[in-house]
């Protein structure tokens, strides 16, 4: 199948994007070098993302693949009494070719998009321990996947199997205390779009202690109308390490349109003291009530990276289904992935 190619005016407001991009952060075109103008310099992180996928649907005896190529910024603006806020942008032009299993803003198997992971704006002058704004497209706050980056990668705790929605446009209120940190959110419901579709809205926030400890704890809520359904979920998170293992685990209870929901997670993981290599296992659990009786399903997931350097990863992944709702199908599905990142 040959690559779907955007219409010179979808294309054109993209390039227009990335031009204006360039140069609200400073980086100008001399001597044929992508260079940073010296004023913005300070506290930037500019990095060209490029990645390749592919994903053997064995159940369905078909190979799917992925490519992306994006822009992942992060400048952090200053003043000389201390910090404004933080510009995080995080675009990549996305590729699928017949791809039979895939987010929802793909409008089919073979499609291209321009895909917006994190875009937003976090504004911090107020000082490190006072409330915080966020303004954008960013990450809902709910269990291990606010915790966890995993944009770009293999690994994933199932925001939207379980939430309906992993990143959505609106606005937050966040911050970090020395013995907390939190954010609840207020967004529109579209996901990509940054439009509300049949009444939609999301609720969502999380209460945690700082991430970076060997022992991590939270609790978040979510309530929100998505495709004129409403969703309700009070979840907890935890994380446990020693030594070079790690344990994950997240309960979520709530209600999906009044049928009771039940989901869990447990990750066990390792990494080399180098952190070169990481391995993975995953056991997830869904459960929900229905007219005709309670439904569960469970999948597990087994994961491999290898990151050699700074630029370079290579991941693997297996994730097979051992029990699915009643008329779905039983999915085993390999992934494997190439990164460099400049």
């Amino acid at each position: 199948m040959p690559p779907v190619c955007p219409t010179p005016a979808y294309a054109g407001r993209h390039l227009l994007l990335a031009g204006l991009l360039l140069t609200v952060t400073g980086y100008s075109q001399a001597d044929g070098m992508l260079t940073p103008d010296a004023r913005w310099a300070d506290n930037l992180r500019l990095a060209l993302d490029l990645s390749s996928r592919v994903s053997h649907f064995d159940h369905a005896n078909e190979t799917g693949y992925t490519h992306t190529a994006g822009l992942d910024l992060h400048k952090v603006f200053s003043r000389p009494d201390g910090d404004i806020g933080t510009l995080v942008v995080q675009l990549y032009w996305t590729h699928i070719d017949n791809l039979i299993m895939r987010p929802g803003f793909f409008d089919g198997p073979d499609d291209s998009e321009l895909v917006y992971r994190i875009v937003n704006f976090n504004w911090t002058a107020l000082g490190p321990q006072a409330p915080h704004f966020r303004l954008g497209h960013f990450e809902i706050p709910y269990g291990l996947e606010h915790v966890i980056d995993t944009n770009g990668t293999l690994r994933n705790y199932s925001h939207g199997r379980n939430l309906g929605v992993k990143a959505d446009w609106g606005t937050s209120i966040n911050g970090e205390l020395p013995a907390l940190e939190y954010e609840v959110s207020y967004s529109l419901g579209g996901g990509q779009e940054a439009e509300r579709k049949q009444g939609s809205f999301v609720w969502a926030g999380r209460l945690g202690t700082p991430r970076d400890d060997n022992q991590v704890y939270g609790i978040a809520f979510y309530h929100a109308e998505l495709n004129r359904t409403e969703r309700n979920r009070l979840g907890l998170d935890a994380q446990w390490y020693h030594n070079l293992w790690g344990l994950y685990a997240q309960l979520d209870i709530g209600d999906d349109a009044g049928n009771d929901v039940l989901n869990g997670i447990v990750e066990l993981n390792w990494r080399n003291p180098r952190e070169t290599w990481l391995l993975f296992w995953q056991n997830l659990y869904f459960s929900t009530d229905r007219q005709d009786g309670n439904q569960q399903a469970l999948r597990h997931n087994t994961g491999l990276r290898y990151a050699p350097d700074s630029h370079w990863s290579f991941a693997l992944q297996y994730q097979h289904d051992s029990r699915v709702f009643e008329g779905a199908s039983k999915a085993r599905i390999i992934n494997l992935q190439a990164r460099y990142r400049f």
